[in-house]
């Protein structure tokens, strides 16, 4: 299976996410590679997008478990990029720094967290997603 082939049923048939369901537990937040990246920041789907880099592999698999398990009780789909593995999506999502967290709504940055999160400011960013956009 392709990567936009999985993105496609990830996403459902028109784009929309689909809903969490709060009695599985959390998925680990699935890789993207360059070019899946930038299909998914030109769909119409809202997604949120954790630009992370390899070379902060302890780190930012804490971060990963920690976002998948709160993104797991929300409808937005998350995805994980290497940054360093992936640079021209970085630049042209305009990701300076990693970590990065980046909310697009069809096609249009809608909002970003650089850097580090303690767990209540994480909770915090996903909830101001349903109102931001």
């Amino acid at each position: 299976m392709t990567a936009l082939t999985w993105l496609s049923a990830r996403l459902g048939r028109h784009g929309e996410a689909h809903a969490a369901r709060p009695d599985r537990p959390a998925r680990p937040i699935p890789w993207l590679t360059g070019d899946a990246t930038l299909a998914v920041a030109g769909s119409q789907s809202d997604v949120i997008l954790f630009f992370d880099s390899s070379s902060r592999s302890a780190a930012g698999a804490r971060t990963a478990e920690r976002l998948g398990r709160a993104a797991g009780q929300r409808a937005l789909p998350v995805f994980r990029v290497d940054a360093d593995e992936h640079p021209e999506a970085a630049r042209r999502l305009g990701v300076g720094a990693v970590p990065a967290l980046i909310r697009l709504s069809r096609g249009q940055l809608c909002s970003m967290r650089l850097g580090e999160l303690s767990d209540d400011d994480l909770l915090a960013w996903l909830d101001d997603q349903s109102s931001i956009c």
